[in-house]
């Protein structure tokens, strides 16, 4: 089981660091209205992520 979740895994870390980032230009005040938008759009997207590993185990 642990193989058909693998990919969900290694796309649930890229997506959270690529979130961590934004975070961090956030808390430096230094992040554009666009970048913004799109931390939000990769947090939903970890969600997804996230409900279709809980579907899968």
């Amino acid at each position: 089981m642990k193989n058909s979740i693998q990919p969900y895994l290694t796309s649930s870390k890229l997506v959270e660091a690529e979130i961590a980032y934004f975070e961090q230009k956030v808390k430096a005040k230094n992040i554009q209205p666009e970048q913004l938008e799109l931390l939000n759009k990769k947090k939903e997207q970890l969600k997804k992520i996230n409900e279709q590993i809980d579907k899968t185990t």
